[in-house]
C-alpha cells in the first residue's frame, strides 16, 4: 500500500495568521499581575494562605514593598522599545534607556554599575516575550521578627528580585537556619508573580 498525503492551499485566502510587525519606537504599558503563589511561615510551621491577600502582611514603611502596587505601574509611563535600546522612567522619573537583545523568549538590557571608580556593564535579565508584549518575573520575600522587652519591637526586611523565591533562598536571604528559627509572631512571607506588560 502506498501512502497518499493531500494539500489543500486556498489561494483566495490572504489572510496573515503571523504576528503583525512592530512599528519602531513602541511603547507598551502595564496590564495586570499574575499570581504564581504566595507562602507564609511563621512559629516554625506554614500557614495556609487561601483566602489570604498578601498585602495585608507588608510592612507599610518599606520602601520595595511599595514597588509591588498597581499605582507604581500605572504611574510609570511603561517601557519604549526602539530597534536597539529600550527607553523608561528610573527612580528619579528621569528617562533612560539601555541598549537590549532578544534570546529565545528572554529580553535582557545592557546595565551599568558603578562601584567605586569601576563601572561595570553587563546583561541583565528583564523578563520574557518580545517588544509587543512582556511579562517581568518579580519574587518578593519578607521577613519580619518581633522582639518583646520593654518595648515591642517589630522588624522587617524584604527583598526584590527579577526571579522567584523559595523557601530556601528566603532563608538564606535573612539567615535563617531552620524553620524553627521563625518563632511565634515572625512572619515570613514569599509571593512569586508575573507583571505583563503589552
Amino acid at each position: 500500500m502506498i501512502p497518499f498525503l493531500q494539500s489543500c492551499n486556498d489561494d483566495d485566502d490572504n489572510s496573515d495568521d503571523g504576528p503583525t510587525a512592530i512599528t519602531y519606537p513602541h511603547t507598551i504599558a502595564f496590564s495586570h499581575f499574575e499570581n504564581v503563589d504566595f507562602e507564609m511561615w511563621t512559629n516554625g510551621a506554614e500557614v495556609n494562605t487561601s483566602g489570604l491577600d498578601f498585602f495585608d502582611f507588608l510592612d507599610e514603611e518599606d520602601e520595595e514593598g511599595s514597588l509591588l502596587y498597581a499605582e507604581y505601574y500605572q504611574s510609570n509611563p511603561g517601557l519604549t522599545f526602539t530597534e536597539d535600546s529600550i527607553f523608561t522612567a528610573d527612580v528619579d522619573s528621569l528617562i533612560v534607556g539601555f541598549p537590549y537583545f532578544i534570546s529565545n523568549d528572554s529580553v535582557y538590557w545592557q546595565v551599568e554599575n558603578v562601584f567605586g571608580s569601576d563601572t561595570i556593564s553587563y546583561n541583565a535579565f528583564l523578563g520574557l516575550g518580545s517588544a509587543a508584549q512582556l511579562k517581568l518575573v518579580q519574587g518578593f520575600s519578607q521577613f519580619c521578627n518581633i522582639y518583646v522587652g520593654e518595648f515591642t519591637i517589630i522588624d522587617c526586611n524584604s527583598n526584590l528580585q527579577q526571579e522567584f523565591q523559595t523557601l530556601e533562598s528566603a532563608m538564606d536571604e535573612y539567615g535563617i537556619s531552620s524553620l524553627e528559627n521563625i518563632e511565634e509572631g515572625d512572619t515570613l512571607i514569599i509571593n512569586n508573580r508575573y507583571v505583563f506588560y503589552n
